[in-house]
């Protein structure tokens, strides 16, 4: 019989603030880091750029948020954002 893997539950604050605000409307990742900004959240969330389209990455690959074509909002109609 193999060995039973347990993977240990992570915690990532990150994560479920862009879920969060995701809930409230698609976002561009850029507009995330603002909206979390302008919220005061970076005083409990270790908000960094790469740290954000990483915690991205992995919430779509794990099905948990899909791209969409475009925000359609701002001066780039085209640029990509999550919902």
């Amino acid at each position: 019989m193999p060995p039973i893997i347990i993977r240990p539950k992570r915690s990532n604050p990150l994560a479920l603030a862009v879920l969060a605000l995701l809930f409230e409307r698609p976002m561009h990742p850029y507009e995330m880091a603002a909206t979390l900004k302008e919220r005061h959240k970076e005083d409990s969330i270790k908000l960094r750029y790469g740290s954000l389209y990483t915690v991205i990455d992995i919430l779509v690959r794990e099905g948990h948020i899909t791209l969409a074509k475009h925000c359609g909002t701002g001066a780039d109609l085209s640029a990509p954002c999550m919902s």
